[in-house]
């Protein structure tokens, strides 16, 4: 976001300047993950000696979520440093082929596709019976109605079990994780409904 960067005295800098910094950050990051003492030289970053202790529990480390869709920039860095490729909700229409791209990212630096999961960010929908589905989607058009929120390419809408039918789908196309933005902002009925009627029912 370029305000949060002005807010911050950041540099915006052009795409690929940013996305050069993010490679070097991940770089240094998941060093840090790896070993006890990290040394790093890069363009923008540099550490010398930067210990990271205590070690981390998780074995191997704690899983690195990269998000993004662009081919140029993202993808290259999701196969390289990503335990975890989060599909914002602006790629929602296009994940699938973004996806074959990633894999081959992957290949082409000696990676296993699988190693990196894949997560959607997506507008979830969701209200009990048809009737009070009508008004929950006009509300999420107002709020979340433009593309970049995905409403149409890829939202969940509908009523619990149509929504638990959306994400088995997903389940068997590779999908293992899901962040969801409520069309209420998670009114607690909403949450209810989710923990009650959607999350028992799933694997």
């Amino acid at each position: 976001m370029r305000l949060e960067h002005e807010q911050l005295g950041l540099p915006w800098g052009s795409a690929a300047e940013r996305s050069d910094r993010l490679g070097e950050g991940l770089a240094i990051l998941t060093s840090m993950l790896a070993r006890p003492v990290t040394e790093f030289e890069g363009r923008h970053y540099r550490a010398q000696g930067l210990p990271n202790l205590p070690r981390p529990v998780q074995s191997p480390r704690p899983p690195v979520h990269v998000g993004g869709m662009s081919p140029t920039f993202t993808l290259p860095l999701v196969a390289r440093y990503a335990d975890v490729w989060n599909v914002p909700t602006y790629g929602l229409a296009d994940w699938a082929s973004a996806r074959r791209r990633l894999d081959r990212e992957c290949e082409s630096v000696g990676r296993d596709p699988a190693e990196v999961a894949t997560s959607l960010e997506a507008v979830l929908v969701v209200a009990p019976d048809d009737a009070a589905l009508a008004e929950a989607r006009a509300r999420a058009a107002r709020r979340f109605g433009s593309a970049r929120w995905g409403l149409e390419a890829g939202g969940f809408v509908g009523t619990p079990a149509a929504v638990v039918d959306r994400i088995g789908r997903l389940a068997e196309a590779g999908v293992s994780l899901l962040v969801f933005f409520t069309h209420d902002r998670a009114d607690p009925r909403t949450l209810e409904l989710m923990g009650e009627a959607v999350l028992p029912q799933l694997p």
